[in-house]
């Protein structure tokens, strides 16, 4: 499987034709946590 996070990189037209053509399957994942992002754990804290 593949993490794929509807990044620009991971949707182009060249990145979708060769998932199709080695048939690798794909979990979608949206390209940033609506939520929490690593920065919140280490950075935020370090620059207070």
């Amino acid at each position: 499987f593949l993490h794929y996070d509807n990044a620009l990189s991971h949707t182009s037209l060249v990145v979708q034709q060769f998932l199709a053509e080695k048939s690798i399957p794909i979990i979608t994942q949206p390209p940033y946590s609506l939520d929490l992002a690593p920065s919140d754990f280490w950075l935020f804290p370090a620059l207070k």
